[in-house]
């Protein structure tokens, strides 16, 4: 069986912020918008829809900012604005971020997703939300139990999480908005990027600044406590031989965690980057949420995050961690979930699967060698900016609508009877 042309992130959206913007100019940074601007928004998004976008995408996450950490344009949309561009959506699909992605119980995500509901159902068109985020305790099993009645009554609702633990980056060398959200470090972070690099390495050297971070804990449990046994070294220009290795494992000859964190900081000029795991990392309850057909396997980002996150590596960690090394499932099922089963739910009728009138668009893997290379730093954006990078490992050849586009020579003519045969 030929791996086909994975994940979610092969479609174009029409998204809600630039929508705004584009209608209503620099007032899109203010709450509300007129009845005309609503009327104009939505007039463009049905121009964009009958010219070949496949749905409309917006966002209500609490932690979505711009870099001057102003609220994305979709969250300044109400209600009444938000509503008219989902019934655009007729026989299409539509995506939000939800507001009530962080909450500890399941009761103001259902009332968010009953309101969304209706407006699909009233619009005729499909429903993905993000992030389902999947944890021990967590809700994610009632919020898919939501949404499986509603397939059977003909409106298609389906949560969408990512197929393999979800990280952010963690930098102390730039303006960056998750210290302030890990429990206990918002006063020692609270003004971070408003005082100079010396002011920094001299807080962090501070005892006082290392008491509160000591009393936070470094043994959380919840999405956004520190959690030492968990963070990994990402980048360390003096110490490349903790890359991969936790923070734990730099409290070596009965040093305290949190003080060999703050001399790693100060030794590498706080060029450390960790790695944080924010949720989809309990192998257990991923095996049975990547076996469940209510939900779909996406937030790829398609390198959105550019400076945090690689999310865009998941079909090759799916096939690697859970069809391979733990064995919890199926090839087929893996390669369905990644390419036949979004193209459906995102209206690609001519792809996704190996058959006569479909684009031939087709990955061909070896699946002993298939998963996502290291994590690397590279400074090749524009002007010199950084940007994390993964690639991935095991790839034979790509072919696009049948034309080889990127080939492994050395491995391809030798593995092509076994792969392309299967």
């Amino acid at each position: 069986m030929s791996s086909l042309r994975l994940g979610v992130n092969v479609a174009s959206y029409a998204a809600h912020s630039p929508l705004r913007y584009s209608v209503m100019g620099e007032a899109a940074g203010q709450p509300g918008a007129g009845a005309d601007s609503v009327r104009q928004m939505r007039a463009v998004l049905e121009r964009a829809l009958a010219d070949g976008a496949i749905g409309f995408a917006s966002s209500r996450g609490p932690n979505h900012v711009d870099a001057h950490g102003r609220a994305v344009l979709s969250r300044n949309a109400d209600d009444r604005e938000l509503q008219q561009l989902v019934a655009a959506c007729k026989d299409r699909i539509w995506q939000i971020n939800v507001k009530t992605k962080a909450s500890v119980d399941s009761l103001p995500l259902v009332a968010e997703l009953e309101k969304y509901a209706e407006w699909t159902a009233a619009a005729g068109a499909t429903f993905t939300w993000t992030p389902l985020l999947v944890e021990a305790g967590s809700h994610w099993r009632e919020s898919v139990a939501w949404s499986r009645p509603r397939l059977g009554q003909g409106t298609r609702i389906v949560p969408q999480t990512l197929a393999m633990p979800l990280y952010t980056s963690l930098r102390f060398d730039q303006p960056q908005s998750y210290q302030l959200i890990i429990k206990g470090w918002l006063p020692v972070f609270s003004d971070w990027d408003r005082i100079n690099q010396d002011a920094r390495v001299a807080r962090l050297r501070s005892r006082e600044a290392r008491d509160v971070l000591r009393a936070a804990g470094i043994h959380g449990t919840r999405y956004f406590d520190a959690r030492f046994d968990q963070w990994e070294i990402g980048r360390s220009p003096t110490r490349p031989d903790m890359i991969g290795r936790t923070v734990i494992e730099l409290a070596v000859n009965g040093r305290e965690p949190v003080d060999a964190l703050c001399d790693l900081l100060m030794a590498d000029d706080l060029g450390t980057m960790l790695r944080v795991p924010v949720a989809n990392n309990d192998p257990v309850e991923m095996a049975d949420a990547l076996n469940d057909d209510g939900l779909l396997y996406g937030l790829g980002e398609a390198g959105a995050h550019v400076t945090s996150i690689t999310n865009y590596a998941y079909p090759s960690a799916v096939l690697a961690t859970f069809v391979r090394e733990r064995r919890v499932l199926a090839m087929e099922r893996a390669v369905s979930a990644m390419s036949s089963v979004p193209a459906r739910l995102l209206g690609l009728n001519d792809r996704g699967e190996l058959r006569p009138g479909m684009a031939a668009d087709i990955c061909v893997i070896d699946p002993d060698r298939v998963g996502p290379g290291p994590i690397e730093v590279r400074p090749d954006l524009p002007g010199g900016a950084e940007r994390i990078y993964q690639a991935g490992t095991g790839y034979r050849a790509v072919l696009v609508n049948g034309e080889i586009t990127v080939r492994d020579d050395a491995s391809l003519q030798a593995a092509s009877g076994r792969f392309l045969r299967c």
